[in-house]
Formats: C-alpha cells, sequence, structure tokens
C-alpha cells in the first residue's frame, strides 16, 4: 500500500518513516509541507495519505477537500494529537482519525483498514 505523509513536524515524519520502513506491506511514496503538498499527491497516486492535523498552517478542511477533489482521490487517514479532533476530521472529510497518543499499531491498523477498502471501491 502506498502511503503519502502530509506533516510539517521533523520528529513526526522521522518516527513515522522508521514506522513505515519496518513494514513490508507498505510503502512511503511521498512526503511534503501539509500546505504545499496537493501537487505531489496527484504526481505519486498514494492509496492513502496520511494529514498531520496538528501542523496545518491553515483549516484543514481545505487540504481534505482538495485531496477529496483529485480525480484518483486516495483514502485519507488524519491524526493529531488532541482525540477531541476526531469528529472534526471525519466531518471535514477524512476516512478515517488516528491520536498521536495511540499505539503505533493501532495508527497501522487503521491505515491499512482504509487503504484496503479504498482500493476495493471503482475509481
Amino acid at each position: 500500500m502506498r502511503i503519502f505523509l502530509a506533516n510539517q513536524d521533523a520528529l513526526t515524519f522521522s518516527s513515522l518513516r522508521i514506522l513505515f520502513r519496518a513494514q513490508t506491506d507498505l510503502e512511503l511514496v511521498g512526503a511534503g509541507d501539509v500546505s504545499e503538498c496537493l501537487s505531489d499527491v496527484s504526481a505519486s497516486h498514494p492509496d492513502v495519505v496520511l494529514v498531520d492535523f496538528d501542523s496545518t498552517p491553515e483549516p484543514p478542511e481545505h487540504l481534505l477537500s482538495a485531496i477529496k477533489s483529485l480525480d484518483h482521490p486516495p483514502a485519507v487517514v488524519v491524526m493529531s494529537v488532541r482525540a477531541e479532533k476526531r469528529q472534526d476530521a471525519l466531518s471535514a472529510g477524512a476516512d478515517a482519525f488516528a491520536c498521536k497518543g495511540e499505539a503505533p499499531d493501532r495508527l497501522l491498523s487503521s491505515i491499512r483498514a482504509i487503504g484496503e477498502i479504498s482500493n476495493k471501491q471503482p475509481s
């Protein structure tokens, strides 16, 4: 499964890169600044975009809407340190939500589950 990471925090990016490299079924195909990643997402054709809600300089709803407007939109998993942002993320168009305080296995399970559902839907 191809993953794109939309994130501005270097520590979070490094941690997730290490986590993804240890997975045989997940490939990090790109990463970029949340505010400037749309063209990279479009070019890299990920199955899932992982968006860090905590590092968005503008309302994250704009990015989620733009991703969902692509010709072949990937699934979107939003993560945040604040669990109370779950409903905001889902209301804004995220397919799933992961709290940064949860175990890494839970994030991986969310990505895999939503990626599998997304891959089964006709384009």
